[in-house]
């Protein structure tokens, strides 16, 4: 229930109306530019952060934008760090099921 209404990015007018949103650490204040939103399941490593090889970081940027419901122009590069939000999706799979949204951390500065 924490993250339930990141379902909304689902919806493209959705997405248009809130293209970013806050995001804080005890030290650090972020927009984050939302670019993708999908549905999924855990047969999806959606999670992966040990990207070792040459080009895998780009392949799975590729692969995310290609499962999301929306279409963004927010470019994202191996130098970006990104924040991933995922809840469950028993719609699509009642105990693998996921909707997740991903975004580009940009710092304030403060």
């Amino acid at each position: 229930s924490m993250f339930a209404s990141i379902n909304n990015y689902l919806n493209p007018d959705f997405y248009k109306e809130h293209p970013t949103f806050e995001y804080e650490t005890e030290t650090k204040s972020y927009t984050v530019e939302v670019f993708a939103a999908y549905e999924t399941n855990t047969d999806f490593y959606y999670i992966e952060t040990n990207f070792q090889e040459p080009g895998s970081f780009t392949t799975y940027l590729d692969s995310v934008k290609l499962k999301s419901t929306i279409t963004t122009n927010v470019e994202v590069s191996k130098n970006d760090q990104i924040l991933t939000l995922s809840t469950c999706d028993s719609g699509l799979d009642y105990g693998k099921g996921r909707f997740v949204v991903q975004g580009k951390l940009v710092e304030k500065i403060l």
